[in-house]
């Protein structure tokens, strides 16, 4: 209303933001009007956002279709958010297609094989999850941590799970626990 043209990050914003909220119709309407209405050529950012948004509602086959309909070549990031709807759904056969395109494009995805093996159990193919498993240690593959940082007093603190027993007498430590309560008191 305002005059100001929508861009590709204008859209992915917004499409980031119907998936957070789960708002599938609306945010399937802003990708129709972005390419009808606005002319913008979806990039893959795009749609992984849709692709999110089908599977964290459950819909993991009409996700793999928008992907089969979309013009371009999916990246790894579209099937990861496939994959994670999969898991989540249980819906292990399109799953293990999923984390199968994902080692396609990354043959050293860690993470994809880890849920692969995890898939393959699910299903009770252990043989399936003994190769896999054995794969992971003859590639010498290790998942790597995941690390959160927080700002205090001008000093930026990095921590991970394996380091949470160092922080237990740290002062970030007392800062963290005297913030959870005053969450629990409200």
């Amino acid at each position: 209303s305002s005059g100001v043209k929508p861009n590709d990050i204008t859209f992915l914003g917004v499409l980031s933001a119907c998936g957070h909220v789960g708002l599938l119709d609306e945010g399937l309407h802003h990708f129709t009007s972005m390419t009808k209405v606005h002319g913008i050529i979806p990039r893959t950012d795009h749609l992984a956002c849709i692709v999110s948004l089908f599977a964290r509602k459950g819909k993991t086959k009409e996700a793999y279709g928008f992907i089969q309909s979309f013009s371009g070549e999916p990246d790894k990031v579209v099937w990861r958010c496939l994959l994670s709807g999969c898991k989540a759904n249980r819906d292990f056969i399109l799953g293990k297609y999923a984390a199968e395109k994902i080692l396609d494009i990354d043959p050293d995805d860690t993470s994809a094989y880890i849920v692969l093996s995890n898939i393959y159990a699910e299903l009770q193919m252990w043989d399936e999850t003994a190769k896999i498993r054995k794969l992971i240690k003859e590639k010498a593959l290790k998942k790597e941590t995941g690390h959160s940082w927080i700002e205090l007093q001008n000093k930026m603190y990095t921590f991970s799970a394996c380091h949470i027993m160092s922080l237990q007498e740290s002062y970030l430590q007392h800062v963290l626990t005297g913030l959870t309560a005053q969450l629990l008191d409200s």
